[in-house]
């Protein structure tokens, strides 16, 4: 059953980049047609042309997620998928406005403004459309993946519960790669289409912000308060970043809806991680390290059960199981009366 609601999901998924990529890439080229009426507004062509190519990143980078997801069976991971869907469709909502105002503005050559305005309603439509089924399918596999938990860590709560805390760290690391690291390269981008001095700010501020993040889950693994700091600290300083270049990118008289979204967003994503390392951070040293170690280039051990003998999905791509179980001992001496019974029948 789960692998029938994984092919349906991927299926799903698939069909949406399927639909999505080449719309977007037609309303890109389309961009060049716009041709201005002012010299000034050249620059807000780059920026559309800017923001088409990063939905394609967008929904390039949701696709990865979707397969990290199935192959990892991390429930988390999937619903986070289907919410990014709802994302999508927020977006391309976003572009059509962002179009209709151009239209408005009778500043530009209306009929591929125009064309374009077709293809994304076509575009959002689309995608709106698929968000039943996706979200439908997301509960199944919820439903499948979700038991496993306890195969890992065994019935004590306090384990459970620090071990769920743990895997939504990794999920809003793996999320805060578009949120923090590539929003930062947008802003680099759109810095050298406007050909405005510092671009290479928001591009050393990716770079940091990318090593934070592999900083951060080395810190959960090891343990290591000394570590977190350094990624609290890195998080504070993104943040502040992120708000600069907000202010310099908001024009009160023509408001950039999807950067303002993008980039509201991107703050609001690096608090909620703030606060779940701070969490993370607090349960150091109660118990939970012998099942999150994590290694960037270590293999990951397959899971085997005293009950099946089998191998099993973890349900966290980072989390790597140890060998220990917290209710091992009880697993076992139900397999020895099992088989005494076996013996006197």
């Amino acid at each position: 059953m789960a692998n029938r609601w994984t092919k349906t999901f991927l299926s799903l998924v698939v069909f949406q980049v399927l639909i999505s990529l080449p719309l977007l890439v037609v309303i890109c080229t389309d961009v060049n047609s716009y041709q201005p009426l002012e010299y000034e507004l050249h620059a807000k062509i780059n920026h559309v042309r800017v923001e088409v190519l990063w939905f394609i990143f967008f929904e390039i980078w949701r696709l990865w997620l979707v397969i990290d997801a199935l192959i990892h069976c991390s429930s988390l991971t999937v619903i986070t998928c289907g919410v990014l869907t709802l994302f999508s469709a927020g977006f391309g909502a976003l572009e059509c406005i962002e179009t209709k105002k151009m239209i408005n503005t009778k500043k530009y050559v209306d009929d591929p403004l125009k064309r374009n305005l077709v293809l994304e309603f076509i575009l959002t439509g689309s995608i709106t459309a698929l968000l039943i089924p996706t979200i439908y399918v997301v509960y199944r596999l919820a439903l499948d993946y979700g038991w496993q938990t306890y195969r890992k860590v065994g019935a004590h709560l306090n384990v459970q519960s620090m071990y769920f805390l743990v895997n939504c760290f990794s999920l809003i690391l793996k999320i805060d790669t578009f949120f923090e690291v590539l929003i930062m390269v947008f802003y680099m981008l759109l810095g050298v289409t406007d050909g405005t001095a510092l671009t290479w700010i928001p591009g050393i501020m990716a770079l940091v912000t990318l090593f934070g993040l592999f900083f951060a889950r080395k810190s959960v693994s090891d343990e290591s308060h000394w570590k977190m700091i350094v990624f609290i600290v890195i998080q504070v300083a993104f943040i502040g970043m992120s708000a600069w270049m907000l202010f310099q990118r908001t024009d009160p008289d023509d408001p950039w809806y999807i950067v303002l979204f993008y980039g509201s967003t991107s703050i609001l994503m690096t608090i909620v991680t703030l606060v779940f390392a701070i969490k993370c951070q607090m349960n150091f040293g109660k118990g939970l390290k012998p099942y999150v170690h994590w290694s960037l280039f270590g293999k990951k051990r397959p899971v085997t059960t005293p009950i099946t003998n089998q191998s099993i999905l973890l349900d966290d791509a980072d989390l790597e199981y140890t060998g220990y179980t917290v209710d091992s001992d009880l697993q076992q001496a139900i397999l020895k009366q099992n088989r005494i019974s076996r013996d006197q029948l």
